[in-house]
């Protein structure tokens, strides 16, 4: 501070009593008759308005509150200001978290962007991270910088274990309240690195961290997003980034999409193949298919063969001594191919469409030699037609085709939900059935499913008129609703083995069986999975007293899916 506003400061508090003087930042009390403490005064409050010194850099903020008192912020409709990260440097963000306690992402979500404004024609985002460990990727990644959810790491299931909690639990309840230093470097060599350190009231400390790559050279910039949320006491300040990564040689890689067979006499195509490069210093990263090099065995006879990919680049991209890695190849003389289809696996056709598309997991392929010799082939190189109304189907490998058939088929049906299984959750329902006391209601079905996960197939819903839920009842084994919370005298019975039930969920034909006994509800489920084993799922004894129910007649019985179809015969 200057000396004329160092009088000015002092012909101000002239004015005041003389007997002491109450700071506006604290309750200490000073004597003005003290010059010398004066003059400190007065160099303190300049000093704490610095907003830097040599190796640290604070943002001034438009925003140090973000989110609506009440939690009433929806998602993407309140944000922080943007502050941009040079290569080399380090933002950090400090602020209070508090959420609305409903969800585990009722808390901060960060986004990591390529331009301040959201609105900016060259504005992309590199990724969008909530605060439990839950992610996506922007169109940065057609720049060649994806979002990677494998390497989102944090230490809050080994916390919830140690005090005995349920994680999302104890996690919903730590995040309330808690203070957040959230820092973001960005490296030199094309990385951001994110590590969240959150300490709860109680002083339980919370850590999350993230990285991929990013430009190596251009700025990042990061903003808070609030979803049920809110942020206090926001403060930002850059700092030299302490994660310096240099160039880095290439330790091992990881193939994929390499072919598994080629007929002799043709020509070895490595187009589909990719590689995962891992380097010394931990990262990792896609190499460009034009950086990879392949030594190719010789071909011109029949048997197992080796070949070789070459990569020689370090992280940075320069040229170094190369790494190898190989995969076999099987050079075959296939004159006929054999298919066996598990019969017990059923195939239903909606209204209007000729076909029904072929499970691949509920068949086994053969190829066999002009010695009759038979060897097993993986389906993913098969190619499949659709199941027609006979049964039959085709399936073709290496130019060879062969004829399957199943024994049964249902034409005329309805699908519900997206034919590619990309339906969201509660977004396509079949009609509601009324189930009438005493009565027990069945339903017939085929699922269609990305069989990326557990519930990503058919789910029950059990109603009154009123649309109040008795329950909502998934096929693994999991449910909710008034009649199924806390309800200790409902059964579930269940045979499935939970390590194989995702992957053999497509094609699988449901028998659904919903009996009104009057107080209570049952639902029997018989299934024939995609890979033509039986199993069953029920849920018994299902609470009806729990809504404004009519009568006892007032029970209906509704179905919707998540990630899949249903294709039924009404």
């Amino acid at each position: 501070m200057n000396n004329i506003q160092k009088g000015l400061f002092t012909l101000m508090l002239t004015g005041v009593a003389a007997g002491s003087f109450v700071g506006c930042d604290e309750d200490d009390t000073f004597d003005i008759n003290s010059p010398s403490w004066l003059s400190e005064r007065v160099d303190s409050i300049a000093n704490s308005k610095n907003t830097s010194t040599s190796d640290t850099t604070f943002v001034e903020l438009n925003l140090t509150e973000v989110g609506a008192k009440d939690y009433s912020t929806g998602w993407w409709s309140e944000f922080s200001d943007a502050v941009g990260i040079a290569s080399g440097k380090k933002l950090t963000f400090e602020f209070d978290n508090f959420g609305s306690g409903a969800n585990n992402w009722n808390n901060w979500n960060l986004c990591v962007s390529s331009a301040k404004s959201r609105d900016a024609e060259n504005y992309k985002e590199y990724f969008v991270l909530r605060s439990d460990m839950y992610g996506w990727g922007g169109t940065m990644a057609d720049e060649g910088y994806p979002y990677d959810a494998a390497n989102i790491s944090s230490n809050y299931a080994e916390l919830a274990e140690a005090a005995g909690v349920e994680q999302w639990e104890y996690f919903r309840s730590k995040m309330q309240g808690a203070h957040v230093v959230m820092e973001i470097d960005h490296v030199t060599a094309g990385y951001v690195y994110m590590t969240a350190t959150m300490t709860a009231t109680d002083g339980t400390v919370l850590v999350e961290k993230y990285h991929q790559t990013c430009s190596p050279a251009d700025d990042i910039f990061a903003f808070l997003v609030c979803d049920g949320s809110r942020f206090t006491n926001m403060e930002a300040y850059i700092t030299p980034a302490t994660i310096v990564i240099s160039e880095s040689n290439p330790a091992r890689m990881e193939l994929s999409g390499t072919p598994k067979f080629l007929a002799m006499g043709d020509s070895l195509s490595n187009e589909g193949v990719t590689a995962k490069i891992f380097f010394e210093d931990g990262t990792s990263a896609d190499a460009d298919t034009a950086d990879l090099s392949f030594i190719i065995p010789d071909l011109t006879t029949v048997g197992q063969k080796s070949v070789t990919v070459v990569y020689n680049k370090t992280s940075r991209g320069n040229y170094c001594s190369p790494i190898f890695a190989t995969y076999d190849l099987l050079v075959t003389d296939f004159s006929s191919i054999e298919v066996e289809a598990n019969s017990a696996v059923g195939y239903f056709i909606v209204e209007g469409e000729e076909t029904a598309p072929f499970v691949p997991a509920s068949a086994v392929v053969y190829g066999v030699n002009s010695k009759g010799e038979k060897t097993l082939l993986d389906n993913a190189d098969v190619t499949f037609s659709g199941v027609a109304p006979d049964g039959t189907f085709t399936v073709e490998y290496q130019g060879i085709v062969a004829t399957g058939s199943v024994s049964t088929v249902m034409t005329g049906c309805t699908r519900y939900g997206n034919a590619d299984c990309t339906t969201g959750w509660w977004a396509a329902f079949a009609p509601d059935v009324q189930v009438k006391k005493g009565e027990t209601v069945t339903r017939v079905l085929q699922v269609r499913s990305d069989n990326a996960a557990n519930w990503h197939g058919p789910v029950v819903i059990l109603r009154d008129a009123a649309l109040a839920e008795y329950a909502v009842l998934r096929a693994d084994n999991f449910g909710w609703g008034a009649g199924y919370d806390g309800n200790d005298a409902k059964t579930l019975e269940s045979d499935w083995n939970f390590d194989l039930f995702a992957a053999s969920i497509d094609g699988s034909v449901y028998t659904i069986s919903v009996t009104n006994n009057g107080e209570t509800i049952d639902v029997k489920m018989s299934v024939v999975d995609g890979m033509g084993n039986s199993h069953f799922q029920n849920y018994l004894g299902i609470i009806t007293s729990t809504t404004a129910q009519a009568d006892e007649d007032d029970v209906y019985f509704g179905l919707t899916m998540e990630a899949a179809c249903l294709v039924m015969n009404e």
